[in-house]
């Protein structure tokens, strides 16, 4: 049996973690072929501001290290530069694993600061594994075949099967490599020294540098502004994509950028999005500000733009909109931002329908929050929801239970750890519940207590979508058979740092997410 970094027999659950790497974690922790191994799962390692995850990183005694990459998903196309994918009924372009993970071994014996000394003795190796792949490859693809399992091998027999193209690709390459006469005791010490700097640059995932998020944050907005300016001449657009992909954003600034030139209308669903817009715009007499539930706020008669955001959330006649754009919504100027997950539309039809099919936009890329939380929703739906993620910052999610009667107390205790320990602000932190105060009696005993109330800012996820906060502490009290959905709305508001408390009759089910 290995020892594992993160162990969820200490831990309890893993976040960010999909069913092949469940699976492979499973087998490698308890096969009796991989005792006295120690494996590290997920690390984010960050080496000349080029961040690199590795799946697992095995350390086998007396011998040496394996990286390993796993790929759940079979490639439909190979080159010696790129796979090709089949994600979500399209086709998605990633560099050469293979490739990839051999880079990755120079940057990874210097990030942990081997001597040269070291770095000779230590001998790492690589693979990939794809245990639902059962083709091969050339070896102008995987430069030998020592690097890959497929799946021809018996899961059970992957651990020795690891360690025996280990042993051959090691008896090879001792031919060339110096330092090939290292003793058992010199190889352990220095696998000792790496595992001391791993635990001490990570604990669970957590950021493995000292990058700033203020200054990664910038970056992705950065790149986000640069994409909008693709898109910024349209007059007629609609945008498909998930939240953090940037919609409220291109909203904002196409009537930052059109306002002088055109009278604008931008129309949303939630309160608190439509007056942090409407305030944002207070003084602009060419932009005014509407909800769906109320269109009387609409002060002229026709607008030239007509901005549509969050319009999963209507629920009426389209039609309507004629009243409000010139030209109507069929040919005038019109924007639409859709959110595919939280409502499904009979897309192609609509988009004909109403003259959008040759002026649709997807997106599959997250500008807003950490690394953690898209793949927490990736792995939460076991599809990609985001392809690319541009917030270059990793934070761990914590998922905690509560019941009734204990809920005042696991709450104040995850208040006192964001603002005591991890040194967060009162205002950094937004409180979110899943359905409103008074229908929820965990939520009415959090409230009783007036410190929380002076200090902390608490919102409904329905008062809060479009909006985003540094931290969320997210109270979900909700059995509807649309969790998942409640999920992805209430994770999705959080930048920095995500907090889920979870009512214990939910908890069993994605504590592993």
């Amino acid at each position: 049996m290995a020892k594992m970094y993160p162990d969820v027999d200490i831990v309890g659950s893993i976040t960010s973690i999909n069913k092949s790497e469940r699976d492979f974690y499973f087998l490698i922790k308890n096969s009796p072929d991989t005792k006295n191994w120690t494996v590290f799962y997920s690390s984010v390692l960050k080496y000349k501001n080029k961040t690199s995850e590795v799946d697992f990183i095995v350390f086998i005694p007396d011998e040496g290290m394996v990286l390993i990459e796993l790929k759940a998903n079979n490639p439909v196309s190979v080159t010696p530069f790129e796979f090709k994918y089949n994600y979500n009924h399209g086709e998605t372009t990633q560099e050469n694993p293979f490739r990839k993970i051999k880079n990755i071994i120079p940057e990874f014996k210097t990030m942990l600061n081997l001597t040269e000394e070291e770095k000779n003795k230590i001998f790492i190796h690589y693979m990939v594994i794809f245990p639902y792949f059962s083709g091969e490859f050339d070896e102008n693809v995987c430069f030998s075949k020592s690097n890959y399992i497929n799946s021809r091998v018996d899961p059970k027999n992957i651990p020795s099967m690891i360690i025996a193209k280990f042993n051959h690709k090691k008896n090879i390459e001792s031919k060339n490599r110096i330092g090939v006469n290292a003793s058992s005791d010199d190889i352990n010490r220095i696998m000792d020294k790496i595992k001391s700097n791993l635990l001490n640059t990570r604990n669970l995932r957590i950021e493995s540098s000292n990058i700033n998020f203020e200054n990664a944050e910038a970056d992705s907005k950065s790149m986000l502004l640069n994409f909008y300016t693709m898109i910024s001449n349209f007059k007629r657009l609609f945008i498909e994509g998930p939240a953090g992909s940037g919609k409220t954003f291109f909203a904002l600034q196409y009537m930052l950028s059109h306002n002088a030139d055109y009278t604008i209308s931008y129309i949303c669903n939630s309160r608190m999005l439509y007056e942090k817009m409407r305030y944002s715009f207070q003084n602009v007499n060419r932009v005014d500000m509407a909800t769906y539930n109320n269109l009387l706020t609409l002060k002229k008669e026709k607008y030239d733009i007509l901005i549509l955001d969050e319009f999963e959330n209507y629920e009426n006649d389209i039609m309507i909109f004629d009243d409000v754009v010139k030209n109507g919504i069929n040919y005038g100027n019109v924007l639409i931002m859709y959110d595919l997950e939280i409502k499904n539309l009979e897309l192609d039809s609509f988009l004909k329908k109403h003259n959008f099919d040759k002026f649709y936009v997807k997106l599959k890329s997250n500008f807003r929050n950490n690394v953690a939380i898209c793949e927490f929703i990736n792995n939460l739906y076991d599809r990609n929801i985001y392809d690319n993620f541009f917030l270059n910052y990793y934070s761990q999610i914590n998922i905690i239970k509560f019941s009734n009667n204990d809920i005042d107390t696991v709450f104040g205790s995850t208040i006192e750890e964001l603002v005591e320990k991890e040194k967060y602000f009162y205002s950094d932190i937004k409180v979110i519940t899943s359905k409103p105060f008074e229908s929820s009696h965990a939520f009415s005993k959090i409230l009783n207590r007036k410190k929380w109330i002076r200090d902390l800012d608490f919102v409904t996820i329905d008062d809060f979508m479009g909006l985003d906060s540094k931290v969320v502490v997210f109270i979900v009290d909700d059995g509807s058979y649309y969790i998942e959905n409640i999920l992805y709305k209430g994770a999705t508001r959080a930048k920095q740092r995500l907090v889920i408390l979870l009512k214990d009759t939910l908890y069993g089910r994605f504590k592993n997410v």
